[in-house]
């Protein structure tokens, strides 16, 4: 599943990097965090079980236009749209507000993060 979200937002132009970035990568950028997920069975008990996965999403860019504008790419690459045929289409959950890093006041780097839910039959991920 990761390398699906990772071709989808690919695919859009954006530079990916999973779970993190390492040194300073040129920006912006985007880094994909996927969770482990959490089982459930049919509401009947029934059928296939599948698995809740949350996608966390981070727009890095070095000013706040940039992040907003790599978070619009990011929406558009991945709302609405299945990473897999087994995995129903990814919603957007939430976003947060855009941070900022001050560790290097020199290159600031500003982020927002965008949460993603898909569900997906177990075995298919």
């Amino acid at each position: 599943m990761p390398e699906a979200i990772a071709a989808m937002l690919t695919a859009a132009g954006l530079r990916v990097h999973d779970t993190s970035a390492t040194g300073e990568p040129p920006t912006p950028y985007v880094i994909t965090r996927l969770g482990v997920g959490t089982a459930g069975t049919h509401r009947l008990g029934i059928g296939p079980h599948w698995v809740r996965l949350d996608i966390d999403v981070l727009a890095v860019a070095k000013t706040v236009q940039g992040c907003r504008a790599t978070a619009t790419a990011i929406r558009a690459a991945l709302a609405g749209k299945r990473p897999s045929p087994t995995a129903s289409p990814l919603k957007e959950l939430e976003s947060g507000p855009v941070l900022t890093d001050g560790q290097t006041p020199a290159d600031p780097r500003h982020s927002i993060t965008i949460r993603y839910r898909t569900h997906v039959q177990i075995g298919a991920i």
